[in-house]
């Protein structure tokens, strides 16, 4: 039995990773899907009863949830094919205005929540299998009012290139998405606090379709994928200018 495992799929991008691995891995025979909140992902699985589901209840930002995920993976053996590492959280504002908790809620997730849940898969993976890690494109340039999201975001990019070099023997694909401005619940929550206008200047991206291309990116063996003439460009000009000079314009 084939297995694609989903971080963060109860709303946003991580629902329609469900739909993009439905359509374009017809050998998946099962979808895992991962988040805190249940009664959505048994939503999720109501709506397609031609899908296997199985419904883990976890918050990865929280460490128990790893053993008990390694432990359900111990149990199950199960055969993966995809991996999608899409859990994330953000918080807008000064790191001196913000709260610790704030700040350890983006670091456990982000960075320790990725990490882990990626390595305890990895066990199980099979050749020609994939993992895609969700990044952002505040990782390009370091983001003021985003300081500790845009440095998580950049760990996500290191990491996945890293990782994708180690994995080429056992022909497992690492792929980073790239997403900007998507219409989500977390970019809402970001927007009603935002201090400028370049917040919402910035073009938004169709998540669904933003969703089956980075499947596609992670199938055909690309390293990563960018959305968009607009964040093409900025991915390269945070190539070729100094940080330094490029801050100035990322402030939200």
């Amino acid at each position: 039995m084939s297995v694609a495992v989903i971080t963060g799929a109860t709303s946003g991008l991580g629902r329609e990773y469900v739909n993009a691995v439905m359509d374009e891995c017809p050998k998946v025979d099962e979808i895992w899907l991962i988040a805190r909140r249940k009664k959505r992902m048994e939503k999720i699985q109501a709506t397609y009863p031609q899908m296997n589901f199985r419904i883990i209840e976890l918050d990865l930002a929280q460490d128990e949830s790893y053993l008990k995920f390694a432990e359900i993976l111990r149990q199950k053996q199960p055969r993966i094919s995809a991996v999608i590492a899409n859990a994330g959280v953000a918080y807008n504002g000064d790191v001196f205005d913000m709260s610790e908790k704030q700040i350890r809620m983006m670091i456990d997730l982000n960075v320790k929540g990725t990490t882990i849940f990626v390595r305890e898969c990895l066990r199980y993976m099979v050749r020609g299998s994939f993992v895609l890690l969700v990044s952002s494109v505040s990782s390009f340039v370091p983001n003021p009012d985003l300081a500790v999201y845009s440095s998580t975001k950049f760990y996500v990019t290191s990491f996945g290139l890293a990782l994708r070099e180690e994995l080429k023997n056992r022909q497992i694909n690492v792929c980073t998405a790239m997403p900007g401005m998507m219409k989500t619940e977390m970019v809402d929550k970001l927007s009603r606090t935002v201090r400028s206008s370049t917040f919402n200047l910035v073009p938004s991206l169709n998540v669904p379709k933003f969703a089956h291309k980075t499947i596609k990116a992670a199938q055909s063996g690309k390293a990563s994928y960018t959305m968009l003439a607009f964040y093409k460009a900025y991915r390269v000009v945070a190539k070729l200018v100094p940080h330094r000079l490029l801050i100035r314009f990322t402030k939200i």
